[in-house]
């Protein structure tokens, strides 16, 4: 496949990829990008992908909430956001769990990054929420055309920069009980 195996676009709540194996895609195994509320990636077999898993700007809902009621954007921004979200609102920011998969031979195992740029409605879709817990890595690495990230990396967080350069980590994102092998 020259796309990702699964991807997961803008908007979805309640995300459940469980069970899956998925290879040789030569972008992600699975992608999961600017998703909000709960969700969990469990029990993948993810192998000779570009990426294992990549999740890509898994903002907080501060977002939604302003634009929803209308403390920010305009009414077409305003109508952008999807019906089934309104109810989510005034609901506590909730976990993406990426749990108990088993990435092997990957450009990169698991990254996780912000969405580059800005959101339509002008504020950075910053990375917020994301668990990575009880997954085995075994020997991933970054393509050989691509060294500036380092030979081998199984696992990524990136930080936002600023426009004035300056990093900022995500809200709440925590790794522990990996693998490396």
């Amino acid at each position: 496949n020259y796309s990702d195996g699964i991807w997961f676009d803008m908007l979805n709540v309640d995300t459940r990829i469980l069970d899956n194996v998925i290879h040789h895609n030569v972008k992600a195994g699975i992608h999961v990008e600017v998703n909000f509320g709960p969700g969990i990636i469990a029990g993948n077999l993810c192998y000779a992908n570009g990426y294992g898993i990549s999740v890509v700007g898994h903002p907080s809902l501060d977002l939604i909430r302003k634009v929803a009621k209308g403390e920010m954007g305009d009414k077409n921004e305003q109508r952008f956001v999807p019906k089934h979200l309104k109810d989510w609102i005034d609901l506590p920011d909730e976990t993406l769990w990426v749990v108990n998969n088993t990435l092997i031979e990957n450009g990169t195992g698991i990254a996780t990054s912000h969405n580059l740029g800005t959101s339509r409605f002008g504020q950075t879709r910053r990375l917020a929420n994301v668990q990575v817990m009880n997954n085995l890595f075994i020997r991933n690495g970054q393509p050989e055309s691509d060294q500036r990230m380092g030979k081998y990396v199984d696992l990524r967080f990136w930080m936002h920069a600023d426009k004035n350069g300056k990093r900022e980590p995500g809200k709440n994102c925590h790794s522990d009980y990996n693998v490396f092998a």
